[in-house]
């Protein structure tokens, strides 16, 4: 084999795989524009004023929830983060999440939550499972007038 073919040789290698790699960026540049425009979903669906949107972990621990949901409570986000919300303290919840461990396709229903203070509100609240039934995502709507 004469240096020359050997140069030729390398050079269509680079271009190959040059023309791979680039073939790759252009597809992980794909995949971070939809991880962009996935996660300003997310935000402007957590910024929503006017439904409350919990996540909790099966456990009851609500782990993260939009200022809608915390305000219908009487909640500040500093107690969320503390990780002192928990379901169990705040609805009858857990019958509801029962039927929704049954059957994945239960409407909202009509719950009495328990305020920071002590009141009750009646909240449309529908819920369902997700990653595998470990973390539970819920909505809220206030029926109060």
């Amino acid at each position: 084999m004469t240096a020359h073919h050997e140069h030729e040789q390398t050079a269509l290698w680079l271009r190959t795989r040059n023309a791979e790699l680039e073939n790759s960026n252009q597809l992980l540049l794909g995949e971070l524009a939809q991880c962009r425009r996935s996660e300003a979903g997310y935000r402007g669906l957590m910024g929503s004023n006017v439904l409350g949107i919990m996540f909790a972990r099966e456990d009851g621990t609500i782990t993260n929830a939009n200022d809608t949901f915390l305000r219908m409570l009487g909640y500040a986000r500093e107690e969320l983060n503390k990780g002192e919300l928990c379901w169990h303290h705040i609805s009858p919840l857990e019958e509801s999440l029962n039927e929704y461990r049954r059957d994945d396709t239960s409407g909202p229903v009509e719950l009495q939550f328990v305020r920071k203070n002590g009141q009750r509100v009646k909240l449309l609240f529908a819920a369902e499972y997700v990653t595998g039934g470990q973390k539970i995502i819920g909505f809220a709507h206030s029926l109060a007038p």
